[in-house]
């Protein structure tokens, strides 16, 4: 493994952070592996949430407004809402000191309690003792010590396996790591740092909504996957839970770690690469891989790879990035020609194999239309309802305009890459991926003319041919006589 990415990947999975991807409620402080996990008591029912998450949809379910926050953890907020309960939920650091600050919006007619365990995640070294006030942990190298801004209560009518304290909610609570502080002492502080993550945002003027928006879904996505000791930022936490902890997805990771770029290198670079590292031994990065072993063996994604970590090479200049991640995205370009060619140009397509853990997915729609359209990435797309699937090559029998526009701009980011970033070898390698569907997308008379790249509004259509309306490199001016218009709104002549 590249030396460099492993001193990343060791430097961004440190410190005070979300990363449980089983609650955001819970506060997980890396190497060490341990976690102050917040749930809450109420009384009316009886019940207890031990774990919140945004996004579920069970009536009776917590519902989680994720509000502003830092990547880094020092400092996160967010307001949930349970069985007419609704509390404000800050965290951040001083220095190395944590600091947490619950205030009460909602309350049943006899206030919550907060429960705060203490526990060590992923089979880590270290225990924890309650006495008082506060909580101590211990683990090999550290202890640390939280306290309290109130006594706790005898509160003993909910599952737990750890020590904990039980905080009523008649007010705002606090906790607070290394020496007690106040309420007063722990807003201010939390203040503070939510100015500074605001201020952050508010220099993209405008568009500072726009930013929050994205950077706040990946913040919130990132997590820690214990098994291959990474920093990853899956689309749901949701999804994890059910799919073995993580779940990656082919081209959503791609466009998650350019969007990081922005602010965040480091985990642009973890997400760009650990999602190619996802390969399969035919060669493609997969649709999907999860925590189970699984991965979907029979299709891959549109080939965004290389253009994303070109973009972001752009945007940070790292050789180092572009080498790691050379020889595995030229390979994946591969072998679209290789799988999927029809008649000279690109089709989705779905490869049955024989199954490896027995999993639903690894049969359900494979080699039938379904699969085809999940290759596309618009899984739910009326445009591949039914559509007929060859027998033969599994593939499906329309040649999408959007795969072979991104297919063409693929095989040009390893050749522009590598003009700055690669050995004579792998710049070799890289000019000899040159698009093999170019010369039925352009005629000769056309060639001499540069396409337009990035066009959203693509108005001649290959005939037999399908729009993804992602098309950067299908040129409008094919001749008629290798075209047919599409009866999709977006695709009128310019």
């Amino acid at each position: 493994m590249n030396t460099q990415y492993t001193n990343l990947q060791h430097d961004l999975g440190r410190g005070w952070n979300t990363w449980n991807t089983r609650s955001v409620l819970s506060h997980v402080l890396l190497p060490a592996g341990f976690a102050l996990h917040l749930g809450i008591k109420e009384y009316r029912s009886g019940c207890f949430l031990g774990e919140a998450l945004i996004g579920r949809r069970d009536a009776e379910a917590e519902k989680i407004h994720p509000g502003l926050r830092s990547y880094d953890g020092a400092y996160t907020e967010l307001r949930i809402t349970w069985k007419d309960i609704t509390l404000h939920v800050e965290s951040g650091l001083d220095g190395d000191d944590f600091l947490l600050l619950v205030t009460p919006l909602a309350n049943q007619v006899k206030p919550a309690t907060l429960i705060v365990q203490g526990g060590f995640l992923w089979n880590r070294p270290g225990h924890v003792v309650v006495a008082g006030t506060h909580l101590t942990a211990h683990w090999p190298d550290r202890v640390c010590e939280f306290f309290a801004t109130c006594a706790p209560i005898a509160e003993h009518q909910f599952p737990t396996l750890s020590p904990y304290l039980a905080l009523p909610l008649s007010g705002p609570v606090g906790l607070a790591g290394g020496r007690p502080r106040s309420v007063e002492e722990i807003r201010r502080v939390l203040d503070q740092q939510r100015h500074r993550v605001a201020a952050a945002r508010s220099n993209f003027g405008d568009l500072a909504d726009v930013y929050a928006a994205s950077q706040t879904c990946l913040a919130w996505d990132t997590i820690f996957e214990p098994d291959g000791a990474r920093v990853i930022s899956p689309v749901s936490r949701i999804w994890n839970c059910t799919n073995g902890g993580w779940v990656l997805f082919c081209w959503d990771t791609y466009f998650a770690a350019y969007m990081a770029a922005l602010d965040n290198k480091p985990l642009a670079y973890a997400n760009a690469t650990e999602i190619t590292r996802e390969k399969t031994p035919a060669g493609f990065v997969p649709n999907t891989s999860n925590g189970h072993g699984f991965k979907s063996l029979d299709r891959s994604q549109p080939p965004v790879g290389s253009m994303m970590v070109r973009e972001i090479y752009r945007l940070h200049r790292d050789q180092w990035f572009v080498k790691m991640l050379f020889d595995d995205l030229l390979t994946w370009n591969r072998w679209w020609p290789q799988a999927r060619m029809m008649d000279g140009l690109l089709a989705w397509g779905s490869n049955p194999y024989p199954p490896v853990l027995g999993n639903e997915w690894e049969t359900k729609g494979v080699g039938e239309f379904y699969g085809t359209g999940l290759e596309s990435g618009l899984d739910n797309s009326p445009m591949y309802d039914n559509l007929p699937v060859d027998p033969r090559t599994h593939c499906a029998c329309l040649q999408d305009v959007g795969l072979n526009s991104l297919y063409i701009r693929d095989c040009e980011s390893p050749r522009a890459a590598s003009s700055s970033t690669a050995t004579p070898t792998r710049a070799h390698s890289a000019n000899a991926s040159r698009p093999p569907i170019s010369m039925h997308c352009w005629p000769a008379w056309r060639r001499r003319n540069k396409p337009a790249a990035w066009s959203p509004s693509i108005s001649i259509i290959p005939k037999n041919s399908g729009a993804t309306g992602y098309c950067p490199r299908f040129h409008a001016t094919i001749p008629r006589s290798r075209s047919s218009i599409t009866g999709a709104a977006a695709f009128g002549r310019r």
